[in-house]
């Protein structure tokens, strides 16, 4: 009797030891769990937060590394691996929150829309400066964030934050933004790099040449592009849509069906234009070096490589090619249709 009660005594501990076992794992999964969603909640925050919008293919390579780390479960969310080591890529690009003495509080802030010739032009400048700074894509159709910054729907819009007040700045209008930058002692790089505009009334009058054509065939790719990061949504699309009417046939699906015309008479343009440009393999248009034209001329340009089918002259191929590198602004031309 004895041994038997020894016996059911050491089973009762036993039953408890393994309850107290699986309440740990349980506990352990809770842990686990709760920590997956705070992470995914703060990817959210992040990713869709009032006042950024991430270029699609950042937030296509960002899902990548992630399925990488650890998958994607059954009921489609992230689940929580070891991390991966983040490769380690060469940045020349001049920070301006060193050059400055700590004056900055972060890297200057450019809010652009990646279609706008405007914002391009801004962009040109910090990239052929070699200027390190953040670009927040804007939804077409957030009216809060500029509103919020400078009172109305515009674009680009510079941010620049001091550490202590007054040594900050927001600044629209493009080539303000431009003059800034190119000129700034503290976040330029070296002396100011552009020549003036040239004047020339050739340049003008080939751009008001091709502005038709131009425009029925960019419009309707903008607006039907899913790889734009201002045109995620639905109702961006149909405010650009609203914003930017076409005339006679003013249908943005008429005008990309009739795509085979406008690339006619688009392509006389170039051709024109071919012979105008004084130097395509350094990148600048008119002669004496990169100016205030090259700033015009390449964001229509660079807009026109959306057009599948549509064939660059020699010259013109390789001056927008050149700048595109020396800007770091990116072509359309491999999502060209």
């Amino acid at each position: 009797m004895a041994y038997l009660r020894t016996a059911g005594a050491a089973s009762g501990i036993l039953i408890v030891l393994l309850l107290l076992a699986e309440a740990l794992v349980a506990s352990e999964g809770f842990k686990a769990t709760h920590s997956s969603a705070l992470v995914r909640h703060r990817t959210r925050r992040q990713g869709h937060g009032p006042h950024r919008r991430y270029h699609p293919l950042a937030m296509q390579q960002t899902a990548t590394a992630t399925q990488q780390r650890g998958g994607v479960a059954a009921d489609g969310e992230w689940t929580v691996s070891k991390p991966i080591p983040a490769p380690v890529v060469e940045d020349s690009r001049i920070d301006p929150r060193v050059k400055g003495g700590e004056k900055y509080l972060h890297l200057p802030r450019l809010y652009v829309y990646d279609h706008c010739p405007f914002c391009v032009r801004a962009r040109m400048i910090f990239g052929l400066k070699n200027i390190k700074h953040d670009l927040v894509y804007m939804a077409n159709d957030d009216i809060e964030t500029p509103t919020h910054l400078i009172g109305k729907k515009m674009a680009p819009i510079l941010e620049v934050r001091g550490r202590r007040p007054g040594e900050g700045l927001i600044m629209p209008e493009s080539l303000d933004i431009v003059k800034y930058i190119d000129e700034s002692e503290e976040i330029g790089a070296g002396l100011p790099l552009l020549k003036p505009f040239s004047g020339r009334s050739d340049l003008k009058e080939w751009l008001d040449s091709i502005a038709e054509p131009s425009r029925r065939l960019s419009r309707p790719r903008f607006a039907w592009s899913a790889n734009l990061p201002e045109f995620a949504f639905d109702s961006a699309r149909r405010t650009y849509i609203a914003r930017h009417p076409l005339e006679n046939p003013s249908s943005y699906e008429e005008n990309y069906e009739r795509s085979a015309e406008w690339i006619a008479a688009l392509s006389e343009g170039l051709k024109k234009l071919d012979g105008m440009i004084a130097n395509p393999q350094e990148g600048y248009i008119s002669e004496g070096g990169i100016s205030y034209d090259d700033i015009d001329m390449f964001p229509r340009l660079r807009n026109l490589s959306i057009v599948k089918g549509l064939e660059f002259p020699p010259n013109v191929k390789a001056y927008i090619e050149v700048l595109s590198k020396k800007t770091d602004v990116a072509l359309y031309t491999k999502m060209a249709f």
